[in-house]
């Protein structure tokens, strides 16, 4: 029962610190659970009594993790694939815990635990929103783990199928759930899915909800739609009811009204040109860049020109698709481009927010994830991966229901409940994440691989009194005394290698908490110190490119100070730069900050490469695309400094309707058009000079060379 409790513990810690997104934690609960798995004397005994499904699924998941850790030989980004393969063995780890370390009780209480975690979550959600100003529910600020409310709302539906289905299971208390906590826990599941806004979801979850509905007794499916009713009633008096006071609370308008115009923005109900994110503050008025090009530059209308957005082929239909799935679309078509370059072996695991940039076919829509898991796996993994993903999907669900069968020969309603519930969350789960990135969420991951561990438990046979932790009590088959059985526990060499696999796993996180206390010291004066330590975490990690481009960032500040050795410091920041780009080529910023030493060191031309080469990485960034046009103008290459801000110019507007897009890159526009004026005018056309320069004061009446631009044309017009 104290491994129970353990795992519970692990878990919640687990959603509650970001579901093993942050890498010290994921490091330390792998090693923990891989030190408990080498001294857990009853594992070897269950394994070997586990049924021929459990023996598939955990043949299918072996492959599954095989093929993330042997994609670290082709991986374009090596340490993104040590960071996902981490993540994996956690959660395999707590799946095996759960499976074969658990006892019936254990499971009951573990759900329990999760249930309250989750709805923990949905209320601190309802509870921010009503809150704080502004928002888009729900709006977890407590770690990050769902600040992407489509990745929230498999999570609540998986909750909302357990409830349904299953009574509940206190954790501190071998009772179910009091009937006024159940219906208030369903009633949060049922507002945070109102909150969350996914249509994904709306499409499974009916199927999800009629498979854990339908059953022989008509008795259970009355209770079961009772539930299920309740539950919808309050869960949308209590939305009904944040809805309502937030403008009381926050002295902000009634939120109705912005609430229906997501939904009709989201389900294109609304006209063109009327959605809520168009008309957002900052949006680029119209004018030049709405589509006119500048008078008497002699140039064809910008791609795109037409309403802002690109004029042909995919581009086209995801820009007229902007208010419904235009985004899933263009995530989509980057994934099949991925697949399509390199079907057998795939990227590398994690490695897709990396090659997306060079594969992103709308410049509105740049994200870390294909919102498809299965197309996703098939673009990192390759074909292997995605086959190996396959078979662990249909293999839970052959363990599931032999784990029902097993329930029900033992007539034991709860746990047949139980079951009932997580069979549901499961398909919803993976119906789901074919159209959205919920399993990249590792909260939402963690249930996925519990739900599987709680599957294999029940579908193992009953063991003989005393083995363990509140299963049923009868003597088991003949075959589990068999070879395995009697062991106490793994034996030395797999505890040592169990062992020796926390030790090295520790490596990643260590090199990592390294290099940033060391940049920290180096940052606050004490450069030997930092200076060392970065080194040291150059050794710890040989995958991870961070310590060389801190070693190197580093560096470039030291030669800025010196005297006299300048030279040879960004000498050796070059050299730590080479080693970062070897192990991260797909990095634009690492091709970026080399650029701007090569540039300090006086190798202009090598610097115009470096920096030519990040643009190729990212053709839809437009900060290194004005950086290399800048470069191009300081060396006199005035019409390739105006192509490239043309090119940038031809997708702005499109791209700013992206929010994150506007927040990060908006201060340049201004910057931008000074420097298109710029070289139109030493191109000998003073008119469109005059009219970017015009325009880049209308963003910034401040831009001192904008300023300085007019002044030259009005000068160079007034002569003739």
């Amino acid at each position: 029962m104290a491994l129970a409790f353990l795992t519970t513990a692990v878990f919640c810690l687990s959603l509650l610190a970001g579901g093993g997104a942050d890498l010290r934690l994921t490091t330390a609960l792998l090693a923990v659970g891989l030190v408990l798995c080498a001294w857990d004397r009853r594992l070897p005994g269950r394994l070997a009594a586990g049924g021929p499904e459990v023996r598939r699924l955990a043949v299918w998941l072996g492959l599954y993790v095989s093929a993330a850790l042997i994609s670290i030989v082709w991986s374009v980004y090596p340490q993104g694939t040590v960071l996902y393969s981490l993540d994996l063995l956690l959660f395999l780890t707590l799946l095996y815990l759960t499976a074969f370390s658990l006892g019936h009780e254990g499971a009951r209480r573990l759900w329990g635990a999760v249930l309250l975690a989750v709805s923990l979550a949905c209320a601190y959600g309802l509870a921010d929103y009503l809150l704080s100003p502004g928002g888009h529910f729900p709006r977890l600020r407590l770690s990050g783990t769902f600040t992407y409310p489509n990745a929230f709302a498999p999570f609540a539906g998986c909750a909302l199928c357990l409830l349904m289905a299953w009574s509940g299971r206190l954790p501190w208390a071998d009772r179910p759930f009091p009937w006024w906590l159940h219906t208030v826990l369903g009633g949060l599941a049922v507002a945070a899915l109102l909150g969350a806004n996914s249509r994904g979801l709306l499409l499974v979850l009916p199927a999800a909800l009629v498979l854990v509905w339908w059953g022989p007794s008509a008795w259970g499916r009355r209770l079961r739609l009772k539930r299920l009713v309740t539950a919808g009633l309050l869960g949308l008096a209590l939305f009904s009811a944040v809805v309502l006071l937030k403008p009381v609370v926050t002295g902000e308008p009634l939120a109705v009204d912005s609430f229906l115009r997501v939904w009709q923005h989201r389900l294109r109900l609304s006209e063109p040109g009327t959605l809520p994110e168009q008309t957002d503050p900052g949006t680029p008025p119209d004018g030049l860049a709405g589509g006119e090009p500048p008078p008497g530059s002699g140039e064809p209308p910008w791609p795109g020109a037409e309403g802002g957005a690109p004029s042909s082929g995919l581009t086209a239909l995801i820009s007229s698709l902007s208010a419904g799935p235009g985004g899933r679309l263009a995530f989509w078509a980057a994934a099949a481009d991925v697949i399509a370059d390199q079907p057998l072996t795939g990227t590398g695991a994690g490695t897709f927010a990396k090659v997306h940039l060079s594969y992103q076919v709308h410049p509105r829509y740049y994200a870390s994830e294909a919102h498809s898991h299965y197309l996703q796996v098939w673009a990192e993994t390759g074909v292997v991966g995605v086959v190996a993903w396959l078979g662990v999907v249909v293999a839970g669900l052959l363990v599931l229901r032999s784990a029902r069968r097993q329930v029900q020969s033992r007539a034991e309603d709860s746990d047949a409940d139980l079951l009932r519930g997580l069979g549901g969350g499961f398909v919803l789960v993976v119906l789901h994440t074919a159209l959205d990135l919920a399993l990249s969420v590792p909260a939402v991951q963690a249930v996925l691989w519990l739900m599987l561990g709680t599957f294999c438990l029940f579908a193992l046979p009953p063991v003989r009194p005393g083995d363990g932790g509140g299963r049923t009590r009868t003597r088991a088959p003949r075959r589990e005394t068999g070879r395995g059985a009697g062991r106490r526990g793994p034996g030395l060499l797999v505890r040592v290698g169990l062992v020796g696999l926390a030790v090295v796993v520790c490596l990643p996180a260590l090199s990592m908490a390294t290099a940033h206390s060391g940049y920290r010291l180096a940052s606050g004066g004490r450069w030997e110190e930092g200076l060392n330590r970065l080194f040291l975490a150059t050794r710890l990690n040989p995958l991870d490119p961070t310590p060389h481009y801190l070693l190197a960032t580093f560096l470039d500040r030291m030669a800025a100070l010196s005297d006299g050795g300048g030279a040879d410091l960004r000498a050796m920041a070059l050299d730590e730069l080479e080693a970062a780009i070897r192990l991260d080529p797909r990095n634009p910023n690492l091709w970026y900050v080399k650029a701007e030493v090569l540039a300090e060191s006086g190798d202009h031309g090598a610097a115009t490469a470096s920096l030519r080469q990040a643009v190729d990485i990212a053709p839809y960034m437009p900060e290194y695309r004005y950086r290399l046009a800048r470069m191009y103008a300081d060396e006199g290459r005035h019409r390739d400094a105006l192509t490239e801000v043309t090119e940038i110019l031809g997708w702005w507007d499109v791209l700013m309707l992206n929010g994150a897009a506007r927040t990060a890159v908006g201060h340049l526009e201004d910057d931008i058009y000074a420097l298109a004026g710029e070289s139109a005018f030493h191109l000998g056309d003073p008119q469109s000079a005059r009219a970017f320069a015009e325009r880049s004061l209308s963003v910034n009446p401040q831009n001192s060379a904008a300023q300085r631009l007019l002044r030259d044309v009005e000068e160079a017009l007034s002569g003739r």
